[in-house]
């Protein structure tokens, strides 16, 4: 799978360096290999390219924010009652 996702990444940016080197544009390799990257967890996770149902970057992204956030009461053991942060 990994091959196959490579080759195709390599094709899609001869194309796009063609194409932009014909109108002196820029091409996003950024851009390109985090659709490479999403494309092949998606297909370890659902079985197939992308699925519309979900957004695999939004949901990863928040998962990220929720595991990393500073929970007060963590330190502060007193105000774990409250749940200040709703975490």
């Amino acid at each position: 799978m990994r091959r196959e996702e490579i080759e195709a990444l390599v094709w899609q940016l001869k194309v796009a360096t063609v194409a932009a080197t014909a109108t002196r544009k820029v091409v996003d390799l950024s851009e390109n290999v985090e659709r490479v990257m999403e494309d092949m967890t998606c297909k370890m996770v659902f079985g197939r390219s992308s699925d519309e149902r979900f957004n695999l970057k939004a949901i990863v992204q928040k998962s990220l924010v929720l595991v990393g956030a500073f929970n007060i009461a963590d330190f502060v053991s007193i105000l774990a009652p409250f749940d200040l942060q709703s975490v």
